[in-house]
């Protein structure tokens, strides 16, 4: 078995299948974390201009939770970042 680190996992991990529709940006971050958070990740601090910028669609059909990130980020022209948290 292979332990993939959390950014190997967000890049190479599970694909998502659901389609973002005319909810604001912050809800679709939300949306991608809560995909994930059964794997350990959590939402941090969401500090962006136009997190309340509403997108139209988007389908997160064969792509990954990085993918989707990088494609928020390209949106908001704003960078994000993952950490572990010891819980």
């Amino acid at each position: 078995m292979q332990i993939l680190d959390f950014k190997d996992f967000l890049s190479q991990g599970e694909t998502l299948d659901f389609v973002l529709t005319n909810i604001t940006i912050g809800d679709a971050i939300q949306k991608i974390v809560d995909t994930v958070s059964e794997y350990g990740f959590v939402l941090g601090n969401i500090d962006i201009l136009g997190a309340d910028d509403i997108i139209g669609t988007y389908s997160t059909l064969e792509k990954t939770a990085y993918d989707v990130f990088n494609y928020l980020a390209d949106m908001t022209q704003s960078k994000w970042t993952t950490r572990m948290i010891d819980e």
